[in-house]
């Protein structure tokens, strides 16, 4: 599960799935299935940017797609709200979907690896916290020794 977050596009990929759905798109209709690569490839994305343009394209296939398919958008949801570092909620997805298909081992799987790193995340606060506060507790101390050697 980890390399499914971690997955990166090529470029080149991500440009030809954003002609294909901008020329379905200015021909008025854009087909499902151009939408969800689209949104994949989006999802795949190193900039933080694109991949919110694919949360936000998954949402809108949740919302307005086949029931079916609901399933998947809730996937790649919680995947792109989790490399973006929003752990709260890509959990909320992953439940969501865990409500609906409690046996679903992806989204188990899935739900983990959210978990993990958000702990993680909240480690790696909490040491920075410490790391600054040690810092200040030191440079407090040095100002009390160079004016006391004064």
């Amino acid at each position: 599960m980890e390399a499914v977050i971690d997955d990166h596009i090529d470029p080149e990929e991500l440009q030809l799935h954003s002609r294909r759905y901008e020329e379905e798109l200015s021909n008025g209709q854009v087909g499902y299935n151009t939408a969800f690569d689209y949104g994949w490839c989006l999802i795949r994305s190193r900039k933080q940017e694109d991949i919110m343009k694919g949360v936000e394209l998954f949402k809108h296939l949740y919302k307005n797609g086949e029931t079916k398919a609901r399933r998947d958008c809730l996937f790649f949801t919680a995947v792109g709200y989790t490399k973006i570092r929003e752990f709260e909620l890509a959990l909320e997805c992953i439940d969501t979907l865990l409500r609906a298909e409690p046996q679903n081992t992806q989204a188990k799987d899935l739900k983990r690896v959210i978990e993990d790193r958000l702990k993680k995340s909240g480690l790696m606060g909490m040491g920075l916290i410490a790391f600054g506060g040690a810092t200040v507790v030191a440079a407090i101390g040095l100002v009390a020794l160079l004016t006391k050697k004064k």
